[in-house]
């Protein structure tokens, strides 16, 4: 699955089980299953039949053939919204010579002797207590081992608000959709317990079994499932004649989550074929699928490389690439039917001559196509491992993407992007481990958030400068060839590696890899290695800290990575990433004698190989900015990065991130620029309200009027750089964002580029009246691109009219009462967030029945304190958290939100006065600079 970052949060759903009412899911309330699936059964083969209707109601017939491990007298499986025909439930046993069944034949042949199916069990019971959870007793105990076959009906409701669980876009022109436009789809995204909201099942990935799928449809639709049709034939019905019943050949083992069906009318599809003459195909609306040809072609290329690299061709015989307009994700890996934004891969050929546009839609394509080797083939047992399926298929979407569509750089703005969001997310206290333990009734967002992915992405890049390229080849085909169609852990995979990496792997001496990948995987945050040299007696001090530890030395001496550290240094002759030393756990401390001269600067972490940040000693970070142009690209991203951002969080000197970003008025590469955007952004929230901040803004304009005079259409860090350079007033940006708003004011078919849009409608806000403000909320209400949508919605808090302002709080706070909805509360919640967090801290407190009615907010007050920056304001939170601090200490932890908010604060008390002396001496050698360059000019 692949997720934009602001929809990670919102991928979480609940559902009640009853059989008196049916709850539609929502996605907003994903929850872990409140206690785990019993593998005392296992699940072997499920035959799934589904009727959708027009009105986006259901039935369908489930029957699953099931193995006994372990006697019991109960079975427990999930079912989320279903109502279940209590009269319909069968169970069977085979006797144990029955061997394997022809399951299709079970809903009306079960009792033939040809399966040697013994008597039925009796007085069955159900259970449905514990939510999502159904519980079938039985008198008499099922004997182990022993197989059995389970049959049960029922009938549900599809999603018709989200494309989430078993979703369907109602009927165009019926019932209350009679103003509604577009095309009948029923279409699934079961990631990641979504299953059984479409049927009955033991709805773990670690469930694997095998799927038939038959699904039911009029002869105005067309349907598709994870493996090619094998018989279609007529199907009574009662809505209508020229019903048919679409039955697909059986998939190989997989999990439930993985189960994908289409059924649509008005639907178009383009061709092609892979390797073995495997037939690929996009589908989409028959007006914009004819822009498929480049997302097909670079799927092929895609699965070509992935396959030869894997050494295992994709067992299914045919590739399916569903395309959904304003899809819940990126992408979504369901086996043979991949579905996709269809914003993200259908785009207009004219769009084409921009590189950023076709990378995106290659890596997105490239890592749902990953997920067949890590998701698909080889499953992680529970959720708490999903990083070897998302870091690993994030890791190849950037290496598949780097051979099938070369463009120079996009690997170093990969690790960049990776690097730089997961290090922000995993600097803050309310970050988690790779491996995040996920305890019973919690929120999947844990699961599906800038650390799984991003942080993963970084620690396989690690693993492949640590252990060498080829050893993580042959590892990983070894790794999918013992694991194929089963489930896997990261213990099994750091035995593959080790074993290919053998003697060349640059371990520690007697310590494995499991041992030294254990902190990167069950550590939060991320280390902070101090290279202090000793210039007189010729020797680098080293040692690390996590960076989460507030104070200078490390708060827990067990708090500790092993750290491959490589290094270089001015004048040596050749370079290597290859590891020079491990940095010990165990030791506090570390000398090795300085190979550097004293007056030359020294380096490590070479290319940013390794997931942590480097601190130096004021010297040698001055040696390296003085040199910065010799460095190679990914070392100077790497050194420009670590100096703002440890001095952001208090590591290093104000000094040494206020001379990295002057630094940056010489850096032709778009590339560093990408690095510290982020970084300078928050800084400069730091200072809002303070006397710093018209100082901290003229700097940055500075600095960023140089920037945009170099930015290209296409250069990878554009929305960063003009986003920030028209908030701090860069003429030529604020000049551009002008002439664009106001073209598109005339001409709402005016084309903004969608990088920059955001900004545009933001400015033209923040600079427009009353009018402005109005005409883009009409806009918001009446667009029908969710993007688009999402942008304006923002763009509504830029405003400087207090009324209005005041408008679009009232509608945050209270959704029901006018305005955009609750659907849209978490966007406006972080746009105010941003805009002012003092007004809105201050009406939360204010408004205490309000927040109690709708405590969604609630979720979202760590983007507040990103934003904290006063006494006043940490204040205001601690109330608003101590007040309910039971339900906050479930949530994610009030605590944590706080120091966030508290690091903030004393960060500013800490460094205004450093910060204030910079500042006025820059602007002093400015003023002499620029006077000497105007008497320079007359005496021209």
């Amino acid at each position: 699955m692949k997720f934009e970052a602001s929809k990670w949060a919102s991928f979480v759903l609940t559902a009640s089980l009853t059989l008196s009412s049916l709850d539609v899911v929502d996605a907003k309330k994903s929850r872990v299953p409140k206690q785990r699936l019993s593998h005392d059964v296992a699940p072997q083969h499920y035959h799934v039949t589904l009727v959708p209707k027009r009105d986006c109601s259901f039935s369908g017939s489930v029957a699953i053939q099931l193995d006994v491990t372990n006697s019991t007298n109960q079975l427990v499986f999930n079912a989320k919204g279903l109502e279940i025909d209590e009269d319909s439930v069968t169970l069977k046993r085979l006797n144990k010579d029955a061997g394997e069944i022809d399951i299709l034949q079970i809903n009306n042949e079960v009792d033939n002797n040809e399966y040697n199916a013994e008597e039925n069990y009796k007085n069955l019971t159900l259970d449905f207590t514990v939510r999502d959870f159904v519980t079938l007793g039985s008198e008499e105990p099922l004997s182990s081992p022993g197989r059995y076959l389970l049959y049960m009906e029922f009938n549900g409701t599809m999603n018709s608000r989200r494309t989430l669980g078993l979703y369907c876009s109602p009927s165009p022109g019926t019932g209350k959709h009679k103003d509604r436009t577009g095309r009948w789809m029923v279409a699934s995204a079961f990631e990641p317990n979504l299953a059984s909201t479409a049927f009955p099942c033991w709805d773990e990935p670690g469930f694997k079994a095998n799927f038939t799928i038959s699904l039911a449809h009029d002869n105005r639709t067309v349907t598709l499932s994870n493996m090619p049709l094998r018989i279609s034939k007529p199907y009574d019905n009662s809505d209508g004649e020229g019903w048919r019943l679409d039955t697909f050949h059986t998939t190989p083992k997989m999990s439930p989550y993985l189960v994908g069906v289409m059924i649509s009318e008005n639907v178009a599809h383009l061709d092609s074929k892979l390797n073995g003459d495997r037939p690929l195909r996009i589908w989409g609306h028959p007006g914009r699928v004819q822009y498929g040809d480049l997302p097909l072609r670079l799927a092929k290329r895609h699965m070509e490389f992935l396959e030869d690299y894997m050494s295992f061709q994709d067992p299914l015989p045919k590739q399916d690439m569903l395309t959904v307009r304003n899809y819940i994700a990126g992408g979504l890996e369901n086996w043979g039917i991949v579905s996709y934004d269809e914003k993200l891969i259908l785009f207009d050929p004219r769009y084409r001559r921009n590189k950023q546009v076709v990378l995106r839609c290659s890596n997105l394509i490239a890592h749902e196509l990953s997920h067949i080797w890590f998701g698909n083939l080889v499953t992680p047992n529970w959720w708490d491992d999903i990083w070897l399926s998302e870091g690993f298929s994030s890791y190849f979407a950037v290496l598949s993407t780097s051979k099938v569509y070369p463009v120079w750089g996009h690997e170093t703005a990969s690790w960049i992007l990776a690097r730089e969001n997961s290090m922000e997310v995993d600097a803050r206290d309310t970050t988690h481990p790779l491996r995040p333990q996920l305890s019973p009734g919690s929120g999947f967002r844990e699961v599906f958030d800038q650390i799984i992915y991003n942080k993963g992405q970084s620690i396989v890049r690690m693993l492949n400068f640590t252990i060498g390229e080829q050893a993580l080849k042959e590892g990983l085909r070894n790794y999918i060839r013992k694991r194929a169609y089963a489930t896997a852990s990261h213990d099994l995979l750091w035995s593959e590696l080790e074993k290919a990496a053998g003697g060349f792997a640059n371990l520690p001496e007697n310590v494995s890899l499991a041992e030294v990948m254990d902190s990167w995987l069950n550590r939060p945050g991320y280390p902070v290695v101090s290279v202090i040299r000793d210039y007189s007696a010729g020797e680098i001090t080293i040692s690390q800290r996590s960076i989460l530890d507030k104070e200078d030395a490390r708060e827990d001496a067990s708090a500790a990575w092993w750290i491959p550290l490589t290094y270089t240094y001015d004048g040596e002759n050749g370079t290597t990433t290859s590891v020079r030393l491990w940095l010990n756990p165990a030791e506090i401390n570390t000398t090795i004698d300085d190979p550097a001269p004293s007056d030359k600067w020294l380096l490590f972490n070479l290319h940013g190989a390794g997931y942590y940040r480097v601190r130096y000693d004021r010297d040698n970070a001055a040696y390296l900015l003085n040199d910065l142009s010799d460095l190679w690209l990914d070392d100077r991203v790497q050194v420009v990065s670590d100096m703002v951002e440890l001095a952001r969080l208090g590591f290093s000197p104000v000094s040494d991130a206020l001379n990295a970003l002057s630094s940056m008025k010489n850096e032709m590469s778009p590339y560093p620029w990408l690095a510290i955007l982020g970084s300078a952004h928050k800084t400069l929230s730091l200072f809002r309200g303070t006397e710093l901040e018209d100082m901290f803004t003229e700097f940055l304009n500075e600095i960023l009027s140089v920037g945009m005079t170099r930015v290209e259409e296409d250069d990878v860090h554009r929305k960063e750089l003009v986003s920030l350079s028209c908030e701090v007033g860069v003429t030529k940006c604020t000049k551009m964002a002008d002439e664009l708003f106001k073209k598109w004011a005339e001409d709402p078919n005016h084309k903004i580029p969608e990088d920059i849009r955001g900004s545009v409608y933001c400015y033209g806000v923040a600079h427009g009246d009353s009018k402005s403000w109005q005409m883009v909320n009409s806009r918001f209400a009446s667009s029908a691109d969710a993007k688009d949508k999402k942008d304006l919605l923002k763009a509504l808090a830029c405003t400087k009219d207090s009324n209005l302002l005041s408008k679009y709080l009232k509608w945050t706070l209270e959704p029901s009462k006018g305005g955009p909805g609750s659907k849209k509360t978490s966007t406006m919640f972080k746009a105010l967030a941003k805009r002012d967090p003092e007004m809105l801290l201050s009406a939360l407190v204010s408004q205490e029945t309000d927040k109690k009615r709708n405590p969604r907010w609630k979720k979202l007050l760590e983007h507040v304190a990103l934003e904290v920056n006063n006494e006043k304001q940490l204040n205001q939170l601690r109330q608003l958290l101590m007040a309910d601090q039971d339900e906050f200490k479930s949530d994610f932890g009030g605590n944590a939100v706080i120091s966030m908010a508290e690091s903030n604060v004393d960060w500013l008390e800490r460094n205004a006065g450093q910060t204030k002396a910079w500042l006025k001496k820059h602007e002093a050698m400015s003023a002499v600079k620029s006077k000497k360059l105007s008497k320079g000019s007359r005496g021209i």
